[in-house]
């Protein structure tokens, strides 16, 4: 890291990193040369070689997507599940606490709409623990489930 120098410490002598972290940095290094990121931002996001789109498989087997505006999302972490983010744009607010959303056909991969169910956390927690999650394995002619919207 680049050592500060009195005259650098003057606040018109810093400025933000261009890759949008908001980490001050001197205008120029110690040779004069004009500065734009702080080192190794440069290669952030779409700009890195290993950029994927912004898409991430979690080690639970979730996808998350980068989000950094999301209100989940932190400096350090700007992912956040995908299928929350499908969900809170289908019904147009964000989640409450106590809400989750389900995968309906348990495929954590396939965050359509079609396959997302929101349901409470009590909800979800019953539901998982009558089918696959306890030991009834993905054998749905065994599993005793009720569909929490109509009860059948």
């Amino acid at each position: 890291m680049l050592r500060l120098t009195e005259k650098d410490n003057n606040s018109k002598d810093l400025k933000l990193c261009d890759c949008g972290c908001g980490t001050l940095i001197p205008i120029r290094d110690i040779r004069g040369r004009s500065r734009r990121f702080v080192d190794g931002h440069f290669n952030r996001g779409e700009r890195c070689n290993f950029w994927k789109g912004g898409k991430i498989i979690n080690s639970d087997g979730y996808v998350e997507i980068y989000s950094p505006d999301h209100h989940k999302a932190t400096k350090s972490r700007p992912y956040v599940k995908e299928h929350v983010d499908v969900m809170e744009k289908h019904i147009g607010r964000y989640l409450r606490k106590g809400e989750e959303v389900h995968h309906i056909n348990e495929d954590k991969l396939d965050n359509r709409i079609q396959n997302l169910q929101l349901m409470s956390r009590s909800e979800h927690l019953s539901y998982n623990k009558k089918g696959h999650m306890y030991g009834l394995g993905k054998h749905k002619d065994t599993c005793d489930r009720v569909c929490f919207n109509c009860k059948s």
